[in-house]
């Protein structure tokens, strides 16, 4: 049962790393897309206008 619960644990850790890894390429993706040259020169507000996804997603990118 202990393996078990730290198989899982591991698996979880894993799930919320690539989550994370996703997203931030992602928001790397859509700065590169738009000839954003620095990391932070574009506000993740202008991006939403640009692309036009939601305020939800824009959360998760954030």
């Amino acid at each position: 049962m202990k393996f078990q619960n730290l198989m899982q644990g591991l698996f979880q850790s894993d799930v919320e790393s690539t989550n994370e890894n996703l997203i931030n390429k992602e928001a790397n993706s859509i700065r590169l897309y738009f000839g954003i040259g620095s990391f932070r020169s574009i506000s993740f507000k202008e991006i939403v206008k640009i692309v036009g996804i939601t305020s939800e997603r824009l959360m998760l990118i954030k």
